[in-house]
């Protein structure tokens, strides 16, 4: 999963020094708590990988992002929900099932 993010319109007066992104543990009613990632480059952007984030197909994953600057850290974003899922299996060719005749 690949996730983008874009600067605050509001920096709150100072220079944005970091960011950082959460997740929860796929449980909805959950909110996301482990940090994920910090960020002090203007890379902004970050794939969550099954195996290094420890994630489960089948859940539905919450994210949250914050940033940080010489005042503070930022109240959280809103959080937003990714839905882990397999990627499909292409279906088989149609088959005919029926054939018709003209004749009478």
């Amino acid at each position: 999963m690949s996730l983008e993010f874009f600067k605050p319109e509001d920096n709150g007066g100072s220079e944005i020094s970091s960011y950082e992104l959460y997740i929860n543990d796929g449980n909805d009613a959950n909110e996301p708590l482990t940090k994920v990632v910090s960020y002090t480059d203007n890379s902004m952007t970050h794939t969550l990988d099954v195996t290094t984030d420890s994630l489960t197909t089948g859940l539905i994953y919450k994210l949250m992002f914050r940033a940080t600057n010489a005042i503070g850290t930022s109240e959280d974003s809103a959080s937003v929900r990714y839905a882990l899922v397999d990627v499909p299996v292409m279906p088989s060719a149609p088959t005919v099932l029926y054939t018709f005749s003209n004749e009478t």
